[in-house]
């Protein structure tokens, strides 16, 4: 196959994703990334051919994500918009040109860089692939807290109880990301989602999880396409 890999320039993005694309190369597919010129030592020292941000400003996100000043003028949640929803349109215009020249079978996108999942997909019928970069699933579930808090297992009344209270504010506070994301997939001319953009992203036909269930609370009831790995 021909794979195109789509991906945040940050290390942390970077390395787990290469790890990937060398094993699948060894199997004989054909591997690009589009990411950004960050990560050109890191890709070319693979041989792999190479994509950068020709509309994604990649300084403004390194300084969105990182930069002192800016975290201290933005909340979190803003951080995180301006990061994943408001560089959507640039996303797009990216992966359309790669796709336009390496013409992939399949798209393996980055948990967080969304242009392909939630427009390109559905505009181009190319099927997308999600692999997280974190130890852990981010698709939500009522039976486990909602990821990145580090909270106990709910096996007590007491961790029950924090687990649910847990997860009502992080629907709440998430709805505002469903809401961008809506207003970005009208500007494609596509449908609102009426889920969580996580929820959404399970639906994808492949969810790597670069980890195991026993780091994940042993997670039951996740979609056929989760794949810990």
């Amino acid at each position: 196959m021909r794979i195109l890999f789509t991906t945040w320039s940050f290390p942390g993005h970077i390395n787990p994703t290469v790890a990937l694309a060398r094993a699948l190369a060894e199997r004989g597919h054909q591997v690009a990334f589009s990411t950004g010129e960050r990560a050109r030592a890191a890709i070319e020292r693979q041989g792999f051919p190479l994509y950068t941000f020709q509309h994604l400003d990649e300084e403004s996100v390194y300084a969105t994500v990182f930069s002192p000043i800016s975290r201290s003028k933005m909340s979190r949640a803003t951080v995180l918009k301006d990061w994943m929803l408001k560089t959507l349109p640039d996303q797009v215009k990216d992966q359309q040109a790669a796709l336009a020249d390496w013409k992939a079978d399949v798209v393996v996108s980055d948990v967080t860089m969304w242009g392909t999942p939630l427009v390109l997909h559905e505009l181009t019928g190319v099927p997308c692939v999600i692999c997280s970069f974190a130890p852990g699933c981010m698709i939500p579930s009522p039976d486990v807290p909602p990821w990145g808090l580090g909270l106990p297992s709910p096996r007590t009344w007491w961790t029950r109880l924090l687990c649910r209270t847990a997860r009502l504010l992080t629907e709440k506070y998430v709805a505002g990301f469903r809401r961008a994301g809506n207003e970005m997939r009208a500007r494609f001319g596509l449908a609102p989602l009426s889920i969580p953009v996580h929820e959404y992203l399970a639906g994808m036909p492949l969810y790597l999880v670069p980890s195991v269930p026993e780091l994940d609370y042993n997670r039951a009831g996740l979609p056929p396409s989760v794949h810990y790995i």
